[in-house]
């Protein structure tokens, strides 16, 4: 009796134990999975980051085509401008030329 009593004891022990070992072994892998976790939170951040970068760049890069388009639309209306009013003060020139002698 005291030998199986003694067996019992030893197998409990060793079901303990393994008992024990299960639960490190399950601790240790939580660790593990939130250190990853944590380092591909970070990653993602840093990535988010990058891609945030790179949108401004290309809407900068956007922003300067369309002023760029701007100012040469601006310059063309201004020499069209500047066309007009030469071609107005020719006329005009012309007309107070023409009408000049007909005052005499």
């Amino acid at each position: 009796a005291d030998e199986a009593s003694a067996a019992e004891a030893a197998v409990r022990r060793a079901e303990e134990a393994e008992e024990e070992r299960a639960e490190e072994l399950r601790c240790t892998q939580r660790e593990e999975l939130r250190l990853e976790a944590e380092e591909a939170e970070g990653r993602c951040w840093f990535l988010t980051e990058l891609a945030n970068e790179v949108a401004l760049q290309a809407d900068v890069r956007l922003l300067e085509r369309y002023e760029a388009e701007a100012d040469s639309e601006l310059r063309r209306a201004l020499h069209a401008a500047e066309m007009r009013c030469s071609l107005l003060e020719a006329v005009a020139h012309l007309a107070s030329a023409g009408a000049a002698p007909a005052d005499r």
